[in-house]
């Protein structure tokens, strides 16, 4: 799991500012300098044309916060991109070892930390690298609370349960599609 991580730092940081900006991730930057009201508010102006941000406000207070401790230009906002993707490795490991067998988990990270597309995810201004750990994280609390460890008290598994709620209440909050996970797991 240690190589894997390791092996996805390098390959994400490997030129993460290579690729200019894009249109969405321009809106990103935009959306996250705006006060709270206008975060949570989620409105872009386009000249006289006021549009409407579907996307939930949690990445882009995140990214806010981000910006203004370590400051607002696109290579540190990839990185936070970079550093949300990385967790995705151990707990896709985690996931596959609790839910299939060890041999699982030993192809599990080392695909999430080789996948084209989460590379691409995780240099993006966009929240989709938070929204795959996040997803991850929900399930692995849920399937921990599922079928608990021997040594797991009724507390711990309340524990895990709220855990789980608010990985899935953050996951949610950061794009409106985290709801189809949440109903995966509610099945």
């Amino acid at each position: 799991v240690v190589g894997a991580v390791l092996l996805a730092v390098l390959l994400r940081a490997w030129n993460v500012d290579l690729m200019s900006i894009w249109q969405d991730e321009g809106l990103s930057l935009y959306r996250s300098a705006l006060d709270l009201s206008g975060i949570l508010g989620g409105v872009i102006p386009l000249g006289d044309l006021m549009t409407q941000d579907v996307h939930p406000p949690l990445y882009f207070l995140i990214l806010a916060a981000w910006s203004r401790l370590l400051g607002d230009g696109t290579w540190f906002a990839k990185w936070l991109s970079l550093l949300a993707s990385l967790p995705a490795v151990p707990l896709a490991w985690a996931l596959a070892r609790r839910t299939v067998d060890v041999s699982a988990a030993r192809v599990a990270a080392p695909l999430v930390a080789l996948s084209p597309l989460y590379l691409w995810y995780s240099q993006e201004i966009r929240s989709y690298a938070l929204v795959v750990t996040l997803g991850l994280l929900a399930a692995y609390l849920l399937s921990r609370a599922l079928a608990p460890r021997a040594s797991d008290t009724p507390r711990v598994r309340v524990g895990l349960l709220a855990a789980c709620g608010a990985a899935s209440a953050a996951l949610v909050w950061t794009h409106y599609l985290g709801f189809l996970i949440v109903a995966f797991e509610a099945a």
